[in-house]
């Protein structure tokens, strides 16, 4: 049991990490672009990645996290244009400082319901 709530915990650390480096990656890809296909994204968030020694990433799983940093964290907009749905800009609704503060917010939130499960399933 207890090695099954280590591997969950390895898991979330990682999906927080990647969440960050995307947060970064919008954050740079912002600077130079006014607005941007999701492939060009996901290139920068791949080598981003690349750079902190973990695995790339595919586009259904960078969608996922920008929907969460969307809707669940809500750390950022999501803006398509009609004529063209890969074209998008994700606006950054923080300062990258208050960015990093929220995501450490959520997740720690996030740890102490996943203590206080685990706890509850192992003494019943």
């Amino acid at each position: 049991m207890y090695k099954a709530i280590k591997e969950q915990q390895e898991i979330e650390i990682d999906h927080a990490c990647r969440i960050l480096i995307l947060t970064a990656t919008i954050f740079e890809i912002n600077s130079i672009f006014e607005n941007y296909y999701q492939k060009t994204l996901l290139k920068k968030y791949n080598e981003n990645l690349k750079n902190k020694n973990l695995p790339p990433s595919n586009i259904s799983t960078m969608k996922k996290y920008l929907n969460q940093l969307e809707k669940e964290i809500k750390i950022i907009a999501k803006f398509y244009f009609k004529n063209d749905q890969s074209l998008i800009y994700c606006k950054l609704n923080y300062t990258l400082e208050k960015i990093c503060l929220k995501l450490i917010k959520f997740y720690k939130k996030f740890y102490k319901e996943l203590k206080q499960f685990t706890q509850k399933n192992i003494t019943t």
